[in-house]
């Protein structure tokens, strides 16, 4: 037994005699998943692997969306310092190869579900989400811009050294050069952060569980809708190859909640600039898309490029 499968059984039995790990469903630098059987029910605990910033901030916010009965999210169960535990998602996954009509309505849904938590969930100011105790304290930025702006600088430095580098610094100073137009974003509200296939599940024609809160923020609700357009349809990895089904999501989204004007360069450019961050792992990301990482890399910078192409258009 490793040392990470201690660590889960003693978590567990911090809590119940009562529990069966199963196996590992997931495992990244932050945490790990496991299926497992906890006091008589089908059950998935998350085990931080070091920092549990993320983990807290993940639980805290399951459990004030439950509380609210805006989305659906799966029954947490316990929790712990560098645990939880929540019932089983749940419903199905994705399915790209569903027949179209379905997936426009899972899509139309998807975005609905989206902008149903931002009408929930509203803040005094933008900015990140901290854990203290058992509520967040939010770690306020004087605005839209100057916080996106300081996410866009994090992506770009990361590039530093690699042959992306003037990419990133392409993107910043177009974020810059452009921040009164994200003046009008929208006000702040709680985000998902990573709102596609991996952490939803489908049950008929709808969302049936929404998972991982753990990089949620304060933030547009528009912002999350491009990272979710993005996620959805334009990663090398996306599950949708249909790219006229992604009017589906927005006018999903647009049912419950308008967005404001000029979200279309915004959307653009938001989709840029958050393409940054997979550079990082071009060859991890090119082995699961079966493509080399020379080829991903030169695509996704077209892909960047084109995009701020297009915003600068609607920016004139």
């Amino acid at each position: 037994m490793t040392g990470f499968e201690t660590r889960i059984r003693d978590a567990l039995a911090s809590h119940t005699s009562d529990f069966e790990v199963r196996e590992e469903l997931l495992t990244t630098d932050r945490h790990a998943v496991y299926e497992i059987e906890f006091a008589g029910r089908r059950a998935v605990c998350k085990l931080a692997r070091d920092d549990a910033t993320g983990l807290h901030r993940d639980a805290i916010v399951h459990d004030r969306t439950a509380d609210s009965g805006a989305v659906p999210v799966p029954d947490l169960l316990a929790r712990g310092e560098d645990h939880y535990v929540t019932a089983f998602a749940t419903g199905d996954e994705y399915d790209g190869d569903a027949p179209r009509s379905v997936r426009e309505r899972r899509l139309r849904d998807a975005g609905a579900t989206l902008a149903r938590v931002h009408e929930a969930f509203s803040f005094e100011a933008y900015g990140e989400l901290r854990p203290a105790g058992d509520t967040l304290e939010l770690d306020a930025t004087e605005s839209w811009p100057d916080l996106f702006a300081e996410w866009v600088a994090d992506w770009s430095d990361d590039l530093s050294g690699t042959r992306f580098s003037d990419l990133g610094t392409h993107v910043l100073a177009f974020v810059r050069d452009h921040a009164a137009a994200f003046e009008t974003a929208g006000p702040p509200v709680l985000v998902h952060g990573d709102y596609e296939d991996d952490n939803l599940r489908f049950a008929e024609d709808g969302v049936s569980s929404v998972l991982d809160w753990e990089v949620s923020r304060s933030a547009p609700g528009e912002f999350d809708l491009a990272r979710a357009e993005l996620g959805w349809f334009e990663k090398p990895t996306s599950p949708e190859s249909d790219g006229e089904l992604r009017g589906a999501l927005i006018a999903g989204y647009e049912s419950v909640r308008p967005l404001p004007n000029g979200f279309d360069a915004r959307r653009a450019t938001y989709r840029a600039a958050l393409t940054l961050r997979p550079f990082r792992r071009l060859a991890e990301i090119g082995t699961r898309a079966e493509v080399p990482a020379d080829e991903l890399g030169a695509t996704m910078e077209s892909f960047v490029r084109d995009r701020l192409d297009a915003a600068r258009q609607d920016l004139r």
